[in-house]
């Protein structure tokens, strides 16, 4: 009960209440060797790292095979910087539970700080064989490869890994980073923006920091704000503000110019509601008069509910938000035509000119 109370207190951060209550759990049972790995994990959370190392040396002193035990001694070692140490003690672990993904990870995590990282990437490899759509192994792995510069791969790993944790700003923040290596930064900008949406308060700044301490070659290469703010014109700026009065579909976040054409982000405030909707998804629709389910046809992200448009050399281009249908009287679920008012983008070779609904 001590134990179960403890770990309550330690997910709402009442850290120093857990410490307490683990006490009381050794107080009550001394030979319980995981109340003494809880509290060493309590202790190295507050960073008592001697602490937390006498906690976890004495549940394996009790219980040999505790792989949480040597788990956490060799997070201790790895917060210590001292990455073989925390090699041999994760590599302990996982010889005890070799089917634990997070545990592989963990020894990836090191071998790469031993300056290993083939070597990391292959254990990764082998932890997402046994559980494909574990987030902390394809985040450590999107890491490693953009470490290693292999930037696409990075990339198809950090989408994937948005579709299972979609919230998660750490994994825009890395979205954003691996599209400025490769010359994206109308993308790059677009993720760092939405990580910051993600974290407001700037929560995670330590944990990206340490992603970047695991992951960058070079502090230049490390990305901030002021950075990517070069990137956009005043005029840009200047056409995103004026967006802001519009309540059911903002057609922009961010739009930016480039050399083959514009690249716009449309997003969606309100979930539009068709009086018969032939199925879940939202698309914005060209050819608004007469269009036909052949035409080209742009499909809303269903956990973001944004959708991204690269215009490339065109010269006007008219939509409509749409549920699939090709009927020009398709309607809300209200009755209203607001399903059918054209989006009007009038641009040139390198500039959106003008942005209205009709």
């Amino acid at each position: 009960s001590w134990c179960a109370s403890g770990n309550c207190l330690s997910l709402n951060h009442e850290y120093d209440k857990a410490i307490q209550a683990f006490k009381r759990a050794i107080q009550l049972a001394p030979e319980s060797d995981y109340a003494y790995t809880l509290l060493g994990n309590e202790y190295s959370l507050v960073d008592e790292l001697e602490r937390a190392m006498a906690c976890f040396r004495k549940a394996i002193q009790l219980n040999s095979r505790s792989y949480k035990a040597w788990n956490g001694v060799a997070m201790v070692y790895l917060k210590q910087e001292k990455f073989q140490s925390a090699e041999f003690h994760f590599t302990k672990a996982t010889n005890i539970f070799r089917t634990n993904p997070d545990l592989i990870c963990h020894l990836a995590v090191a071998q790469h700080k031993c300056n290993r990282s083939e070597g990391a990437l292959t254990l990764l490899n082998d932890a997402l064989k046994m559980d494909p759509k574990n987030a902390l192994c394809k985040f450590h792995k999107a890491g490693l490869l953009l470490h290693l510069e292999r930037y696409h791969e990075a990339l198809t790993e950090l989408e994937q890994l948005r579709q299972i944790a979609p919230k998660e700003s750490l994994v825009y923040y890395l979205l954003s980073k691996v599209h400025r290596h490769l010359k994206n930064f109308h993308y790059s900008y677009m993720y760092m923006s939405w990580c910051m949406d993600l974290d407001p308060k700037g929560a995670n700044n330590q944990l990206k920091e340490n992603a970047d301490k695991l992951y960058s070659k070079d502090e230049d290469l490390l990305l901030g704000m002021e950075d990517l703010a070069s990137s956009v014109t005043e005029d840009d700026h200047s056409q995103m503000q004026s967006q802001s009065s519009l309540q059911d579909i903002q057609p922009m976040d961010s739009i930016l110019s480039c050399i083959n054409g514009v690249i716009v982000q449309f997003k969606l405030r309100q979930i539009p509601r068709f009086y018969t909707p032939l199925n879940d998804k939202i698309y914005l629709a060209s050819s608004y008069n007469q269009w036909s389910p052949n035409d080209k046809q742009f499909e809303f992200d269903n956990v973001t509910n944004t959708l991204i448009v690269d215009f490339k050399s065109t010269t006007n281009v008219d939509f409509k938000i749409t549920r699939g249908s090709w009927s020009t009287t398709e309607t809300w679920f209200d009755g209203t035509m607001r399903a059918n008012r054209r989006l009007t983008l009038v641009l040139n070779y390198l500039h959106l000119l003008n942005m209205s609904f009709k």
